[in-house]
């Protein structure tokens, strides 16, 4: 009997995760409008920084930094605030010299491992933009991305701005198609949930935006720092929102093994937003609350179903 309402629970969870919610955020944005209060090329946009914290990312740190120097935004706007987390490869090489010839970037190492939590937290105290960007190194900007995030921070209702993410590699001898088709889902529902009620659920880690003033401590040893920023800027009232046209790009996971471990961080975080955050579930008329309990069910289904099949 125990299992078979595990089963029937785990069963309706994951229905109304994978089935019901989408299909309900499909019909009623259908009424709904993107958030049209935005700043234009020309005006007097605000100063931004560009937060990363980086652990062994020589491969890709050059090219990371060339995506975001060469964007469209204004120079003169812009700042960059790279922490290496206890780096034991050629990162902090490379960054001091990235640091010698920009005056943009400021390079902070530390010798040890803290944890990204750690890291943005030490980099935001130092920040003097108005608007911060969270991005990781293996994340390429467009030329548009940084302007396409910013632009909606006209709206003073508006508090923090996911990016949406493409994808440029698929292998078929691996799990990149199938993670890239569940990943595009996810895009759609974040995006839906913005347009609705402002309500995103969690931004893509890998970057999105928010006001400095809203920034909230990330507490030691949680495991998606992400999540627990969104939520915490949905607490304030402000809008969570996913803008589409704030591309950048990251190949997706290819190894099984990888994004098994990947998925099982996240798990453990979800629940710990969930005891973080769960006063948020009431009153269950609000959007923020049924948002929120997709999460819940996501999480409950999944939890009860691996369960079930051990």
């Amino acid at each position: 009997m125990i299992w078979q309402i595990a089963f029937w629970v785990s069963f309706l969870a994951i229905l109304h995760s994978y089935v019901l919610y989408p299909l309900i955020l499909g019909i009623i944005a259908r009424r709904r409008k993107d958030n049209s209060e935005c700043f234009v090329p020309g005006d007097n946009l605000p100063f931004v920084s560009v937060i990363m914290s980086v652990h062994n990312e020589e491969i890709v740190i050059s090219e990371k930094l060339k995506s975001i120097f060469h964007s469209g935004y204004p120079d003169q706007r812009l700042e960059v605030l790279v922490g290496s987390d206890g780096s034991t490869d050629k990162t902090n090489d490379k960054l001091h010299v990235w640091a010698n010839e920009s005056e943009a970037l400021r390079f902070f190492a530390f010798s040890e491992r803290q944890g990204k939590p750690s890291v943005i937290n030490k980099l935001r105290d130092e920040a003097m933009g108005e608007i911060l960007i969270f991005t990781d190194a293996n994340v390429m900007f467009t030329r548009d991305t940084i302007f396409e995030l910013v632009k909606h921070f006209r709206n003073p209702r508006v508090g923090l701005v996911g990016a949406n993410i493409g994808n440029e590699r698929i292998d078929p001898s691996g799990i990149s198609r199938q993670e890239w088709t569940f990943i595009s889902r996810e895009i759609r529902m974040k995006y839906l949930e913005g347009r609705i009620w402002g309500t995103m659920i969690g931004a893509f880690g890998g970057c999105f935006a928010m006001r400095n003033e809203d920034y909230r401590p990330v507490p030691a040893g949680f495991a998606v720092d992400d999540f627990y920023l969104t939520m915490k800027v949905a607490e304030t009232g402000k809008k969570c929102i996913l803008a589409m046209k704030a591309l950048c790009v990251e190949n997706v996971q290819n190894q099984l093994s990888e994004e098994f471990r990947r998925k099982i961080r996240i798990s453990s975080g979800n629940f710990q937003n969930l005891r973080t955050f769960y006063r948020m579930l009431w009153p269950p008329y609000r959007g923020l609350a049924f948002s929120f309990s997709w999460l819940l069910s996501e999480a409950i289904g999944s939890f009860l179903f691996g369960i079930k099949s051990v």
